[in-house]
């Protein structure tokens, strides 16, 4: 009786154990494909990441690590490169029959086959009579924007194409410098031929692939008043450009409207300095274009104890000064009886009186006689 107890017991302790397994795998373990649940990505910009694993027959060596990380959505003809990077050698008399899924017996691999989730990609070799050709060594050099790997060179078998052979290219790019970017790949050196997806020689010798870098451009926009600017009013520049060096494109961008010309431009705002032919953009910018008007307007007003012209206006050009236009200013009022004229005053009775000096800048300026004294205010 009790041997049957105690048996009773730990059939309920396992499959309690039994349970508890079941449900740390739902909650951990790998998804659907076999792989493990991935993190989700941050602000949704970054590339899901897939590992892939090299495997092969008992006729090939791998090298220790056999695995490679790279973006979701890959295809087989951009990442076959990186997978025979990890092949160390055929034993002699075999080589390469085909790449396939998984294992010998799985789905061969084409080079349109996109990688979604994490794969082994498995090596099914042959017999051959000659041994496989030997490799070529690319070496990876580049201008003083960009920092390579101590290690800058790689083999590859001869025959591959640049579009085959970029991404091993890549990783022996430790980083740019501030305020850097690739601007092209070439041939042998910066003056060398550009590679892109459109050169398409194999590489069947061993070659020098060269980083040519270029400045991180910046924005500038170009703003202001009483002007017209031709679209787009924003232009990208390389860090470090100098005023004089694009003043010309900048001012061909901009007319000032009728009335108007052309007085300065500045960095920010009205208030900002004037830009200097040695000037240099350091970083995003506004262009201010400064304007005034051609002609300023003096309007001649009155409190009821003086007679107006017709025409109590006078047009002339901006910066005119007081003492210019005083006389006929004059000419344009008569006092009431009981009044007479004291003095002008710019804008109202508690104006700054007006001296001959005064330059006259904004428009309109309004001109007052008030009482026994007879203001201009302007």
């Amino acid at each position: 009786m009790e041997d049957t107890i105690m048996s009773t017991v730990n059939k309920i302790r396992l499959a309690i154990a039994l349970a508890t397994a079941v449900m740390l795998a739902g909650c951990s373990g790998p998804d659907e494909s076999g792989s493990a649940p991935s993190s989700p990505q941050q602000g949704g910009s970054t590339p899901a990441q897939i590992t892939i694993t090299v495997d092969g027959d008992e006729h090939v060596t791998l090298k220790a690590e056999k695995t490679f990380t790279e973006d979701k959505g890959k295809t087989w003809h951009q990442l076959k490169a990186l997978a025979e990077d990890k092949i160390d050698h055929y034993e002699a008399g075999h080589g390469l029959d085909k790449w396939t899924l998984t294992n010998a017996d799985g789905q061969p691999l084409t080079g349109d086959y996109t990688f979604n989730a994490n794969e082994t990609v498995f090596i099914v070799t042959k017999t051959t009579v000659t041994p496989p050709p030997a490799k070529i060594t690319i070496t990876v050099a580049g201008d003083t924007g960009v920092v390579l790997k101590a290690a800058s060179s790689f083999e590859v078998d001869p025959g591959k194409r640049w579009d085959e052979i970029e991404v091993l290219a890549k990783k022996k790019i430790q980083n740019y410098k501030p305020h850097y970017e690739l601007k092209n790949w070439h041939l042998n050196s910066a003056s060398g031929q550009v590679l892109d997806d459109s050169y398409i020689t194999p590489f069947n010798a061993n070659a020098t692939v060269f980083i040519e870098t270029k400045p991180v451009d910046i924005k500038l926009t170009i703003k202001g008043e009483h002007i017209d600017i031709t679209s787009p009013a924003e232009m990208y520049v390389p860090k470090g450009t100098k005023w004089t060096e694009i003043k010309v494109e900048v001012t061909g961008k901009v007319s000032p409207k009728s009335g108007f010309v052309i007085l300065a431009w500045k960095k920010g705002s009205k208030t900002g300095i004037e830009f200097y032919d040695d000037f240099q953009f350091r970083g995003k910018t506004d262009i201010y274009v400064e304007t005034r008007p051609i002609n300023v307007t003096v309007t001649i007003k009155d409190d009821g104890h003086v007679q107006l012209g017709a025409s109590p206006t006078i047009t002339k050009p901006y910066g005119v000064t007081w003492g210019e236009i005083k006389d006929e200013a004059k000419t344009k009022i008569t006092c009431n009886p009981g009044y007479v004229f004291a003095a002008w005053k710019k804008g109202s009775i508690t104006g700054k009186e007006l001296f001959d000096m005064t330059s006259l800048k904004k428009t309109p300026m309004s001109m007052r006689q008030h009482n026994k004294f007879p203001f201009l205010s302007a």
